[in-house]
Parts: structure tokens; C-alpha cells; sequence
């Protein structure tokens, strides 16, 4: 499926109208209607906009089948981390690329239950880690709590 597509499936499904939706979007009803009819795009400045009217996501939007997060609860949903507490060899590969002697800025995509989050935090890096598992984000701020290090999960 189509960005429009998805768009106009959305849209009927929740009972509106093009021009319903251009309201709500502060955009006319002819963008919607060129969305439509694909001939023309959104921006993507608009796209987490479009998908918060929709009640949708921006993955589902482009027509990405959704992740299941529940699945990646269901594993971190243990007192054992599910992937161990043991860094990653890649954490040790950064470290000896940019060692920590000035601020360095480390994002972790993906971060699951942070077990490489916190071990580059009590390295000396600036942390911030992201995962689509609330469960996997809770199990990485005790982490860091137990190891008195500091990381931005969310």
C-alpha cells in the first residue's frame, strides 16, 4: 500500500471527510486529496502530525507492517536480563575508536535493556538510549540505578 492509500483508509475508517481532515491538519482539502490520489506527498514534517489525527503511526503510514513490541516484553519481563549484563564487543570497538577523554555523545538505537547503555555511561560517555520496549527501557534504568550511573532512557 500506498502512502495515500493508507491516508484515505484511515481517514474513512475514522469518519472523515477530506475536508475533516485538512482541518485538522491546517492543511487544505486539496493536499489531502492530492495525497490521495498520489499525486503529491506529504512532507515529513507532517507525517508524525497525519499519523497522531489518523490514530495511527508513522511506520504504519508508509505502510511498514507495526513491530510487535509485546513480543520483546514478553523476554524482558524477567528478573535475568534477557540478553545478559555483559557489554557487547562493539561497546569495547567504540572505546577504542573515540575513547571518553572529552564528552562524547553515544546514542543507542535499539537499546533493549541496556546493558551497553550503562557500561558506555560508567565509561565516561553522555548516554541516551531508545527502545520500543517499556519493559526493556525499566529493566535498563535499574541498571543504571544499581551501577550509580546515569543514562537517558526513553
Amino acid at each position: 500500500m500506498n502512502i495515500g492509500s493508507v491516508i484515505m483508509s484511515k481517514r474513512k475508517a475514522l469518519g472523515y471527510t477530506q475536508q475533516t481532515l485538512a482541518n485538522k491538519l491546517n492543511v487544505s482539502f486539496q493536499a489531502v486529496s492530492k495525497w490521495e490520489n498520489v499525486t503529491n506527498y506529504p512532507e515529513m514534517e507532517m507525517l508524525p502530525v497525519i499519523a497522531n489525527v489518523l490514530d495511527t503511526s508513522i511506520d504504519s503510514l508508509l505502510g511498514y507492517k507495526s513491530f510487535v513490541v509485546s513480543d520483546y516484553d514478553k523476554r524482558y519481563d524477567t528478573v535475568d536480563y534477557y540478553w545478559g549484563i555483559t557489554p557487547n564487543n562493539l561497546c569495547y570497538e567504540i572505546m577504542k575508536l573515540r575513547p571518553p577523554v572529552k564528552p562524547l555523545k553515544v546514542l543507542d538505537l535499539g537499546c533493549g535493556e541496556g546493558k551497553d547503555a550503562v557500561f558506555l555511561a560508567r565509561n565516561g560517555y553522555i548516554v541516551t538510549a531508545f527502545d520500543l520496549s517499556e519493559t526493556g527501557i525499566e529493566k535498563g534504568k535499574k541498571l543504571a540505578e544499581k551501577c550509580n550511573t546515569y543514562v537517558d532512557f526513553f
